[in-house]
């Protein structure tokens, strides 16, 4: 069997899915409505703001509003509005870094006016304004200079190398729309101007909202699709039931139990593809209350104590079977830099007693380790409202006491976990979240990194840190590979954290509808949705 990984990079390399028992594709045809059912409604199509950063909102407006660049199926990137980017590294500590975007000659906004440099000058102006409700100014509050070369040059200098810089301008606002106003009230309720495929032309908040087909697109053909209406369904029973019968054409389904008769639909196609969700087991290395955790050959002995294969499949396994535990706290499955570090722990009873024999530690009357009078018990904590969560722990529970380690319940609900006096304030001894990140490599510095802004750990190596940091400051993609996958190799050492999967992200289609190819990034399956067609 395939892995996920193996399936879904060939499936993005498919130009033309194929129909189930088609003996070969069906050609391109031209016209029609599809209807995607989704689990939420946007607030707003500001794609900028705060208050519009979710995936509802950027399913809906990603194909009217363009960026420079997009992800695509396998995780990178691709030019979008600009045909190329040069990057510069400069000597002068002045001007160490630059960026110049070389937009598209053929880019214009639907009301024929060209995309120019005064766009991204005036988006960038309006996202490092403290005025500006964005949600993050990571890269952009690097820019020291914005300069004008001619209409469709722009360079962007920055204060040091930034080597995430094709995730800047994902979303770009015309500066002849938008000037002068503000952009916190801007594509709250209307996009009037879009430089994409389609177009907002309804929107009935909490009901649905309709994308027509852009007239003046100046991609490499016309939309198939006449137009795309969004459904906000919420209930994901409500999802299934409406894919099963044809009401819509295409669903986003939370994944359950509730989605398997749709496998054996004839009507419906099911593609899975290892989402940007990364559940794993944390440890507080500094821990006052566990002083175990501080020892690296401790963590490794823990590691060794949990069967991930066994938990992943149990549950995952029905709705995936092929699923495997992840094995990289720096990369994703799907990348092809992803390398399987920690896949050297497996669960080995037989290991940990040789970890623990040689450090002393001797097995108690109850079968639990004993080192030095500090029994081997640690608190896990995960959040109490989670069903899976609870399964999840129980499951290692009975593994890790099975090979000696005691593992505590001591779970709290979502809005203290995640309070101040939870997780971020580093009140645990050991927790399973999921971190949701995007394909750049970037997310791991702030994660691993000595006094990282998410690092909850209270782990600090300096090797670590310097090649995390060495990667945010590498342009060269093999390069920044090598940096972190140094690094990932020496966190698999340390193990002050493990990786466990990747949530699978699941989509439902009718097989009326073609040329689908799920997208685990915020993209999704619409990343890609002048290309669809049906029939």
């Amino acid at each position: 069997m395939k892995s996920l990984a193996t399936a879904i990079l060939a499936a993005a390399a498919l130009a033309v899915p194929a129909t189930a028992g088609a003996a070969k594709p069906v050609p391109p045809s031209s016209g029609g409505t599809a209807v995607g059912g989704l689990e939420q409604s946007p607030a707003c199509l500001n794609l900028l703001l705060s208050a519009c950063n979710s995936l509802a909102s950027y399913w809906a407006a990603e194909n009217t509003l363009l960026g420079a660049y997009h992800a695509t199926p396998d995780l990178t990137y691709e030019p979008v509005l600009v045909d190329r980017a040069d990057v510069a590294k400069h000597a002068t500590a002045k001007k160490p870094f630059s960026v110049t975007y070389h937009i598209k000659n053929e880019a214009v906004w639907s009301d024929g006016a060209p995309v120019t440099a005064d766009d991204f000058i005036f988006t960038y102006a309006a996202i490092v304004d403290p005025a500006t409700n964005v949600p993050d100014r990571t890269g952009y509050s690097s820019i020291t200079d914005a300069v004008k070369v001619d209409d469709k040059t722009v360079t962007f200098t920055f204060d040091r190398v930034f080597a995430a810089w094709k995730t800047l301008f994902s979303t770009v606002l015309p500066q002849h729309v938008l000037a002068g106003r503000d952009i916190n009230s801007a594509y709250l309720f209307a996009i009037p101007v879009g430089d994409g495929p389609y177009q907002v032309t309804s929107w009935i908040p909490g009901q649905s909202l309709t994308l027509t087909r852009n007239p003046r697109w100046w991609g490499p053909h016309a939309p198939f699709l006449d137009s795309v209406e969004y459904r906000f369904l919420f209930d994901s029973n409500d999802e299934v039931a409406a894919v099963a019968s044809g009401a819509v054409d295409l669903i986003v389904p939370t994944p359950g139990l509730n989605v398997l008769p749709l496998y054996t639909n004839p009507n419906v196609s099911v593609v899975q593809t290892p989402g940007l969700f990364m559940e794993h087991l944390d440890f507080r290395v500094t821990s006052t209350t566990q002083p175990l955790l501080g020892q690296t050959w401790f963590r490794q002995a823990v590691a060794y104590a949990i069967d991930r294969e066994a938990t992943t499949q149990a549950l995952w396994g029905t709705l995936s079977p092929g699923i495997q535990p992840m094995q990289s706290l720096v990369s994703w499955a799907q990348q092809p830099d992803y390398v399987p570090h920690f896949a050297a722990y497996t669960y080995d009873p037989g290991q940990v007693a040789w970890i623990m024999s040689a450090h002393g530690c001797v097995s108690g009357a109850d079968g639990i380790w004993s080192c030095n009078g500090v029994r081997a018990s640690i608190g896990i904590t995960v959040t109490s409202t989670s069903a899976s969560r609870i399964s999840e722990e129980s499951l290692f529970q009975a593994q890790a006491r099975a090979a000696g380690i005691e593992l505590v319940p001591q779970n709290l609900p979502p809005n203290v976990i995640f309070g101040p006096l939870g997780i971020p304030g580093g009140f645990y001894e050991s927790t399973i979240f999921g971190w949701v990140n995007g394909p750049d490599p970037s997310w791991p510095v702030g994660l691993y990194s000595c006094g990282g802004q998410s690092n909850y750990l209270g782990y600090c190596s300096q090797q670590v840190t310097d090649l995390l940091s060495a990667s945010l400051e590498e342009t060269n993609a093999k390069k920044r590979a090598d940096a972190l996958n140094a690094a990932d190799a020496l966190l698999a050492q340390d193990v002050p954290s493990i990786p466990l999967f990747q949530r699978p992200q699941l989509i439902a289609y009718r097989t009326t509808l073609h040329n689908i190819v799920d997208n685990a990034s915020v993209e999704g399956p619409f990343w890609n949705l002048a290309d669809w067609w049906e029939g």
